[in-house]
């Protein structure tokens, strides 16, 4: 049995089918290249390396440097102020990178459906403290591509704020998130 799409006969004697499969293959081609996968103008093949130097100067929090550390992620001016918390805390102080184990470059609807733009990517990642120690590996975040550059996302950053405010018993969430 195979599956081919066969012409269906008509009351004239004409035949529907493939003229419809055409119209239908046109309308889809035109559709797909009006809306675009949001990846055409994006150099994918440098995506692990781009999410690796931001992870890793994000992540690296004992510099002290959040003016730096804002450069490397999403909408990082509305976080400076918690940034800037972060290196002042002595628990940061030993965060000195990450070891991204896992990049997957994601478009449209994936993006979208995690509340970020397209592309973006799921990250597997292990927060290094000092010597280069795992302090927690096998973390999950996401990175986003704006503007030529791969950033460590808004949400990523939050969840990671939020958890040194809640190792310092401070209420609240962190300023911009």
């Amino acid at each position: 049995m195979t599956n081919s799409i066969r012409p269906v006969e008509t009351e004239r004697g004409r035949t529907r089918g493939s003229g419809s499969l055409a119209v239908l293959t046109l309308a889809v081609m035109i559709t797909a290249s009006a809306c675009g996968s949001g990846t055409s103008h994006v150099d994918l093949s440098g995506a692990h390396t781009g999410v690796r130097h931001s992870y890793s100067v994000f992540f690296n929090l004992a510099s002290g440097r959040a003016s730096k550390i804002q450069t490397v992620v999403q909408d990082g001016p509305s976080l400076q102020t918690a940034l800037e918390q972060a290196v002042d805390s002595s628990l940061s102080r030993v965060a000195t990178g990450a070891r991204v184990d896992k990049v997957t470059v994601f478009s449209g609807l994936r993006c979208t459906a995690q509340h970020l733009s397209s592309p973006c990517a799921a990250v597997t990642y292990a927060v290094l403290g000092p010597g280069t120690a795992p302090l927690y590996s096998g973390q999950q975040g996401y990175a986003v591509y704006q503007e030529g550059t791969w950033l460590v996302s808004k949400s990523t950053v939050c969840a990671f704020l939020t958890l040194l405010y809640k190792a310092q018993a401070r209420a609240g969430s962190p300023p911009g998130c």
